[in-house]
This record gives C-alpha cells, structure tokens and sequence, in this order.
C-alpha cells in the first residue's frame, strides 16, 4: 500500500530550512556518494558486458567443424571423398546413410549453437554499448555537475560563514576592550569621588575633553576658544600666590641663613696661613644645607590638591579612552549585525539553490 504524501501549505524551501543548512548539505552528500555508487555498478556492469561478448566470440572462434576444416583443404577432402567412396562400396546402403545422416545432424547442431555463442556475443556488446551510451555517460556527466555546483555552495558558505566570525571576533575584543576601560575609568571615579572632587567638576571637565568636539570644530581646531593661560587668570591671585611666604622659594633658601648673609663675590671664606697657602673653605652651613634640602623636598612634594588635581585628570582621561572604546565597540556591533543579515540571506540564496539544483 503506498503511502499518501502531504504538503504543508504556505511553506517554502528556502524559509523552512533557513537554518537547517547542514542537514541540506549531509543529505545531499549522500545523495552525491549514491549517485556515486550507481555509477561504479554501471560500469561494473558495462565491464562485464564486455568481458562475457568477449569470451562468448573467443568460444565461438576456437569452435571448429571437420568438415568445414576439409571443406578449407582441397587435398583433405579429394582424401575424405575416396575414403567416403570405399566406405560406401564396403558398407551396406542403409548402414552408411544412418551414419551420414547423424553426421550430418551434429554438425548442424554444433553450427547452430556456434552461432548462437557468436549472436549472444554480440548482443551483450551492444547492450554495454547501449548502458555505456544511454545511462552511464549522461549520469556521469550530472553527477560531475551536481559536484561541482556543491563544492561552489560549500565555498561560499564556507565564506559568508568566515566573514561573519571574522566580524564577530572583531566585535569580542572591542567589547573586551570597552569592558576592560570602563571598569579602569569607574575605579578612576570612585577614587575621586572620595578624596572630595564633586562630581559636576568631573562633568564638566569631561564635556570639556575634545570627544565632545563636533564635527566641524575637530577638522578646524584653531576656530575653537581656548582658555587664556593659568597664570593670567587672576593677576591678583597669582601675584599673592607668588608673594605667599608658603610658596615663596625665597623663603626656603633663608631659613636658617645669617642675618648679613656674605656678598656674591665670596661665597665661600678661605683662611690663609700667611705664607700664600690657602686652605680649603670651611663648610660654615652644614646644618643650614640639610636643612634646606628637607625644606626643598617637602616644598617639591605634591600637595594634597595637586593630587586631586592629577586625580581628576587622570579621571577624565580615563572616561575619554572609556567612550572612545565605546564608540569603537558599537560600531564593531553594527558591522556585526550586517554581516549576520547578510550570512541570513546568502544562506537563503544557497539553500534556493540547493532546491532549483536537486529538486527540479
């Protein structure tokens, strides 16, 4: 009983199998090494064919019949003649047609089956040549295309495949590195957060940052407005901070110095024996140059808002590689996501192709 086959309405080939692209390709390479195998039992069987014509016509040939070799022999059959002709004149008539006549029946016996060996020859020639001719060439020559059409669809999938991770791998390691900013731009954050800086200055210093810029003002960076510099910001401040015994260098090359300190010409005091041999100057300001040294370190030593001042730049510059990674990593997701669109509809393409090529 066969059964009945049903069809789902509404569905397609392409749509239903979109991606189901793996088991189209297993099936058809089975179908491909069957195809195969048909064709080395077709040509097993022509082979055969061959072998079984020729060995019949080899039969056939080696087949001989004494009459047909005296017949060839002039000399053989005057000799069988006579011999015939005594024969007959010793041997009663009756006796000697029942022998001619059984002769003379084998013989065309063996004609015939010699014949037939020489017509069954032939004829399974013919049928190679017909298998050869009608069957195994146009199959061998569908199964050469359908290979070659399936080795081009392999490579293409095999390429829209490798574009889109290429895309993808792309995509993974700007996010690592986006992950990788944002968690250093966040410890960044918090740091400053807790030694006092407010956030809005950490605001504003960013949006003050050229990722900010727009567009025109980063092809043309000398229309934009940059702020005068530090030291001319407040003329009155900056003369008090110079003037302000705490930053005044003045002071801490004084300290610890005489009252009437010696003129520039002799820094240093030489004492002289009275011969003309002077002696080495004597260090009169030992104490008083260690004393600077500690005053100059403790002067050179960053300050508590000096180190809110690095902190914040070092913040702000944090945030800006942080954004920058971001905009890299979306636009590594943008091309991700049209190398995905575009992998859906090659497969699609493929698997129509598929249809069109195995189907039809």
């Amino acid at each position: 009983m066969e059964v009945a086959r049903t069809t789902i309405p509404g569905l397609s080939f392409p749509t239903d199998l979109l991606f189901n692209l793996d088991a189209v390709r297993k099936h058809c390479t089975a179908d491909l090494a069957t195809h195969n195998a048909c064709l080395s039992m077709l040509k097993g069987r022509m082979q055969l064919e061959h072998y079984y014509a020729t060995e019949l016509a080899r039969l056939a040939d080696q087949f001989k019949i004494d009459d047909e070799d005296d017949s060839n022999d002039p000399v053989g059959a005057e000799h069988g003649a006579i011999d015939g002709k005594r024969g007959a004149d010793d041997d009663d008539g009756d006796g000697g047609n029942d022998r001619t006549s059984r002769s003379s029946t084998l013989k065309e016996a063996l004609r015939g089956l010699r014949a037939q060996y020489t017509n069954t020859s032939v004829q399974h020639k013919a049928l190679a040549a017909n298998l050869d001719e009608d069957v195994y060439q146009p199959m061998h020559t569908l199964y050469k295309y359908l290979v070659k059409k399936e080795s081009k669809l392999t490579v293409c999938t095999t390429r829209v495949r490798k574009q889109t991770k290429a895309f993808e791998e792309h995509y993974r390691k700007q996010h690592i590195k986006f992950d990788k900013h944002f968690k250093d731009a966040s410890t960044t954050y918090a740091q400053a957060m807790d030694v006092g800086i407010a956030r809005e200055i950490i605001h504003n210093q960013y949006l003050a940052s050229p990722v900010h810029l727009r567009p025109h003002e980063k092809h043309h960076p000398d229309k934009r407005t940059t702020p005068p510099p530090t030291h001319s910001l407040d003329p009155a401040a900056t003369s008090d901070a110079v003037s302000s015994p705490q930053h005044s260098p003045e002071l801490i090359t004084t300290i610890g110095t005489p009252a009437k300190p010696p003129p520039p010409s002799s820094p240093h005091i030489t004492v002289s024996d009275g011969t003309g041999n002077t002696s080495r100057p004597r260090s009169t300001s030992m104490s008083r140059s260690t004393l600077d040294g500690t005053k100059l370190v403790s002067w050179l030593l960053p300050s508590g808002q000096q180190k809110k001042d690095n902190l914040l730049i070092t913040s702000v510059k944090a945030i800006e590689t942080a954004e920058t990674s971001r905009h890299e990593c979306r636009v590594a997701w943008n091309g991700f996501e049209d190398a995905r669109v575009a992998l859906f509809r090659s497969i699609q393409s493929i698997l129509n192709d598929y249809q069109v090529r195995w189907i039809h």
